[in-house]
């Protein structure tokens, strides 16, 4: 009985892993050669970077003005960084420009990545993933 039912079973996962792979492989592959600059970092996966230059010319990977209600600063051009786990590894501080792979907003939006203990923070509505990151520069050296 076991082994009748070990060939389907194999055959269904492989079907399901496979539809996976071919799912993730169909996102964009990214825009190359982008710099920005990153303006908040208030903590716990919080960034928010402004896009400074870069062949993006779609307007939905940034929002054209954005206003922290706790600093009462507005920001024009930025989104928030969704997959800050990988950002972080980054070392990048507030001020800091760079450049990165702008692989547009997350396919998985409504994913929770991460919990944190502190207060809702105001955060941009506009959240993209990036990779390739390499600081250019940073106002505290």
């Amino acid at each position: 009985m076991i082994q009748r039912l070990f060939l389907p079973m194999t055959l269904l996962f492989m079907i399901i892993v496979t539809a996976a792979a071919c799912r993730r492989s169909s996102t964009s592959p990214g825009i190359s050669g982008v710099t920005g600059e990153l303006v908040e970092n208030p903590g716990c996966g919080h960034d928010v970077v402004r896009l400074l230059s870069g062949p993006t010319t779609d307007s939905t990977v940034a929002l054209p003005s954005w206003t922290d209600t706790a600093t009462h600063t507005t920001f024009a051009n930025v989104f928030m960084v969704r997959n800050w786990v990988h950002f972080q590894q980054a070392n990048l501080s507030v001020g800091d420009t760079f450049t990165f792979t702008l692989n547009g907003p997350d396919p998985e939006a409504n994913t929770i990545y991460h919990t944190c203990a502190i207060f809702p923070y105001n955060m941009p509505s506009d959240s993209d993933v990036v990779t390739n990151i390499q600081k250019i520069s940073s106002p505290h050296n």
